[in-house]
């Protein structure tokens, strides 16, 4: 009873208002931070479900002769026998590549510069 009428009782309730306003706030912080954390968790898991949905498909699809020949022939650019591969160049990359293997002589150079 003595404590409550004394001078430093309003100075020691403030300071234990402070501490636990504190305790509060920070508390409150890593409330937000663990509900951002768990909603890009969650985002994580639909994107991975998603992929596994994806990669299923891909294996029920090369599980079939039809599947790995297609696999086979987008990747390695391969015929099958008595078939014949077309390769199409694009004669503006080919033209390009050509001027840039072209070497130029000292005095080409020098001119060049001018």
């Amino acid at each position: 009873m003595r404590f409550t009428r004394s001078k430093i009782a309003p100075v020691v309730l403030i300071i234990l208002t402070a501490i636990i306003a504190n305790a509060a706030m920070n508390m409150y912080g890593r409330f937000k931070e663990a509900n951002i954390r768990a909603d890009r968790a969650q985002g994580e898991i639909v994107s991975l479900e998603e992929r596994k949905n994806e990669l299923r498909a891909d294996l029920e699809r090369l599980g079939t002769p039809r599947g790995t020949e297609e696999e086979l022939r987008k990747r390695f650019n391969v015929a099958g026998e008595g078939e014949g591969v077309i390769v199409i160049v694009d004669p503006r990359t080919q033209t390009a590549n050509n001027d840039s293997m072209r070497e130029e002589s000292i005095w080409q150079k020098i001119l060049n510069m001018f």
